[in-house]
């Protein structure tokens, strides 16, 4: 199915289309003449000769040209469709693209009619995209969010894990073992587990891709940027929540453990 737009000889130019075939429209041409866009050219296998709009005349076909990005309202992303372009017939209604190198005001256009609306390119496209932007916005923030909660996550579980072995802790100390071991151990642990949930949260993800595919714009669902860049952030994450339970089990007093036999409350 094609889409289909009048546009005036001048459209082609103003939008930086490149001509990829044939001409554009002028003011000689006396025949129902037609141009499409490079997606329309694949669509139907080829340039055909002759194409129809609707119930109208066939119309020569006598160029080709590039494909326009379209931003939509409500979506994030520019999504080209195939376009057959035929000469301005009325000029109600219409919109008018204009290129400044300089700064516009709807005076200075000059338009066959009152002008209803004035905008720029930018502002159209912020307008279109406003409320993907604002989701993108909530979901990036729920996703810091979740990345505290881990991070506070893996913080208590690390602690707990160091007062439930204050005292083997406090014995290998007494026995001699150097600062770097007990580093070790804690670590370890921490690391084994925290491997552990990451892989599993991989595993989530590509399964649940393809719910998320309809909400991202420009990255894969599946993307190694994307999964490397979490995994270097729950590292982060890791060793901010790490670095002090391992501290802590560092400065542990051996004999102050021992003497409670057993009561790992400090």
């Amino acid at each position: 199915r094609l889409s289909h737009q009048q546009v005036s000889g001048d459209f082609f130019s103003t939008l930086q289309l490149p001509l990829l075939r044939g001409r554009g429209f002028n003011a000689q041409d006396n025949e129902p003449v037609a141009v499409i866009n490079e997606k329309a050219a694949l669509s139907l296998g080829g340039v055909p000769e002759q194409i129809r709009v609707g119930k109208g005349p066939w119309r020569r076909v006598i160029g080709v040209v590039g494909n326009a990005g379209s931003s939509f309202y409500n979506t994030i992303e520019w999504q080209t469709y195939p376009i057959v372009y035929t000469p301005l017939e009325k000029q109600a209604g219409v919109y008018y693209f204009v290129r400044s190198r300089g700064g516009l005001s709807p005076q200075s256009i000059p338009a066959h009619g009152r002008i209803r609306e004035f905008r720029s390119g930018a502002e159209t496209i912020r307008t279109a995209t406003r409320q993907p932007a604002l989701r993108a916005l909530v979901l990036a923030l729920f996703s810091f969010a979740g990345l505290l909660l881990a991070g506070a996550g893996i913080f208590a579980i690390v602690s707990q894990n160091v007062n439930l072995r204050l005292r083997e802790i406090g014995i290998r100390l007494a026995l001699g073992a150097p600062a770097r071991a007990i580093r070790s151990v804690v670590a370890r642990r921490t690391a084994l587990a925290c491997g552990t949930g990451f892989v599993v949260g991989c595993a989530a993800s590509v399964a649940a891709a393809r719910w998320l595919a309809e909400i991202l714009y420009g990255v894969q669902t599946a993307s190694p940027v994307t999964f490397g860049a979490a995994a270097a952030a729950v590292l982060v994450c890791t060793w901010l929540a790490t670095a002090p339970a391992i501290r802590r089990a560092q400065k542990v007093d051996p004999a102050s453990i021992i003497r409670l036999n057993g009561d790992s409350r400090l």
